[in-house]
């Protein structure tokens, strides 16, 4: 409970995948801390329907959650 940190990540893989992670925790006094994060992906996907020219195995995903300690 002494000071706040965070932490952020980037990066890009094959596929078209992007992904972005932001991370945070801190004291809300001398009793209380919280702890937050937000996850993105995006990914294109590695294989085309030949019939219908779309991708197949595109996949988003989008998280937050925010944690608290007494």
């Amino acid at each position: 409970f002494e000071s706040w940190e965070g932490k952020v990540k980037l990066g890009g893989a094959n596929g078209g995948q992007k992904t972005g992670q932001v991370g945070f925790s801190g004291p809300l006094g001398e009793k209380f801390a919280i702890r937050g994060a937000v996850s993105y992906l995006d990914r294109d996907g590695f294989y085309t329907n030949d019939i219908t020219g779309e991708d197949v195995d595109r996949f988003k995903d989008k998280t937050i959650f925010l944690r608290g300690l007494w």
